[in-house]
């Protein structure tokens, strides 16, 4: 039994149709469910009695995985950061990650102290050093 022969439009949300966009969201979701299980599911399970190991499955479905990403977030505007994600990934970038330090970060105590109250004397000037210490 299909559980939708056509995707409903969301209907515009002027705060009372938040519960039925949800509805709509989550048919849509099993009718998608529901495509892949008697698409895509059968031709994976013929590739694997067939002997393909997994690099082979990921290099066949590749594009269809692509294409699956890109119409999610097209879908989806508000995911448009995901788009650059996509293509990185595609073009086998890894995502770049920066290890930050602080500069105060492998001080003794005494010296972390010593800068701390430098910065307040230079921070206020008009304020008695016996106060700041």
């Amino acid at each position: 039994m299909k559980i939708q022969e056509k995707k409903k439009q969301q209907i515009p949300d002027n705060g009372n149709n938040m519960e039925e966009n949800h509805m709509i969201d989550m048919l849509d979701a099993l009718a998608d469910f529901e495509e892949f299980r008697e698409t895509v599911l059968p031709a994976i399970q013929k590739d694997l009695k067939a002997g393909l190991n997994a690099k082979q499955l990921r290099e066949k479905y590749l594009a269809m995985i692509q294409a699956k990403q890109i119409t999610d977030v097209l879908m989806n505007m508000d995911t448009i950061d995901g788009a650059q994600k996509i293509i990185d990934r595609e073009e086998g970038r890894a995502t770049e990650k920066q290890e930050v330090r602080h500069k105060f970060e492998d001080l003794p105590p005494e010296q972390l102290d010593a800068a701390l109250v430098s910065l307040l004397k230079k921070a206020n000037p008009d304020e008695d050093s016996e106060t700041i210490q």
